[in-house]
């Protein structure tokens, strides 16, 4: 039976690519008058995960 944690794993990850989002037009605005910056971006992209299988044999109580 699932527990749960991958849906708090889901929303945590997505919580993460908002604040990096807004940190980063944070940081373009706040330096748009410097000279020489370069405005940066976040870009988005799969994560590696792992999908464990256990079958009787393996599950231990």
């Amino acid at each position: 039976m699932a527990n749960g944690m991958g849906s708090i794993y889901i929303g945590h990850s997505g919580l993460k690519a908002s604040q990096d989002s807004i940190h980063n037009v944070a940081n373009n605005l706040a330096n748009v008058n410097t000279d020489g910056y370069v405005r940066q971006q976040v870009v988005f992209r799969d994560a590696r995960y792992s999908n464990l299988a256990y079958s009787k044999n393996n599950y231990k109580n």
